[in-house]
């Protein structure tokens, strides 16, 4: 299951054209304006804080600055940073977390949100194994 994902995960990758990480001025066709360049700047803000408080459990409390494990401690914060990363171009970070994933283990004997693994892992395998 574990090689599946991590398969699922390089196939988005590669697909992904090279210009989402590339940044131009304003004067030379803009890529990316600086309202984006903000939206990357909290997107990777909030993932670090995730794995400085919350990593491995499945959840950042903002308030109290701690982990929570609600959803089955599958870490599903850090899967569903994954398509955010690659979206972004983070290269660095995208691999680091998958390879954060591959340490993951699905063999528990726990009550989970059904609803959450499903649209949170399932859907994502399932997303990721159609043609983009």
């Amino acid at each position: 299951m574990k090689l599946l994902i991590l398969v699922y995960i390089l196939i988005i990758l590669a697909s992904i054209p090279s210009t989402c990480s590339t940044t131009r001025s304003k004067n030379n066709n803009n890529i990316e304006t600086e309202d984006a360049l903000k939206v990357r700047q909290m997107y990777i803000e909030t993932y670090e804080n995730y794995l400085k408080y919350a990593y491995p459990h499945d959840e950042l409390k903002p308030l109290s600055c701690s982990g929570a494990r609600t959803l089955g401690n599958y870490s599903l914060t850090l899967i569903d940073s994954l398509d955010g990363l690659v979206m972004l171009g983070d290269e660095q970070r995208f691999f680091e977390a998958v390879e954060k994933v591959s340490r993951v283990s699905f063999d528990l004997d726990i009550n989970v949100s059904v609803f959450e693994t499903n649209i949170r892992i399932l859907g994502y395998i399932l997303l990721l194994s159609k043609d983009v």
